[in-house]
């Protein structure tokens, strides 16, 4: 609490009293909400089932969503949805790194093709390009995840 603000023990004895017809009307949109509740649970079939006749559950459920539809109703109680990050990403660990290193070589280790009319000095340049671009890509790649995970 602040320098100028009551205490919660102020707060509590500064309430206004509840009257009964008060008490009445809650009570009143309290059964309200439980059978609207009743019906949200349990779709259709909520009128031929009896409050009494369902689980403990089943009764606590529709019992905490009425409570709070109505406190909201009645200004008792206030909510505010907050929208929370994405948890961050983990950092793969030093053997997952090197695999996926070795299979990523592996791949690109593997035979071209056969391209009709082209001879293997061809191949063999187009297998060099081919290294040094994937090369670049995974300097890439991995600076992006280190500034990702920063």
């Amino acid at each position: 609490m602040g320098k100028d603000e009551d205490s919660s023990e102020d707060a509590w004895q500064s309430r206004a009293p509840l009257t009964t017809q008060h008490r009445q009307y809650f009570d009143q949109l309290l059964t309200q909400q439980r059978m609207q509740n009743g019906e949200d649970v349990f779709g259709p079939a909520a009128d031929d089932v009896s409050f009494e006749d369902i689980s403990r559950g089943d009764q606590a459920r529709t019992d905490r969503l009425a409570l709070e539809r109505t406190l909201v109703q009645f200004g008792y109680l206030t909510k505010i949805r907050m929208k929370r990050p994405a948890p961050k990403r983990k950092r793969l660990t030093a053997e997952k790194l090197d695999e996926a290193k070795l299979t990523r070589q592996k791949q690109s280790k593997s035979p071209a093709p056969k391209v009709p009319g082209c001879t293997d000095k061809d191949t063999q340049v187009d297998e060099k390009k081919s290294l040094e671009m994937q090369s670049r890509v995974d300097t890439m790649q991995e600076a992006e995840e280190d500034i990702s995970n920063d």
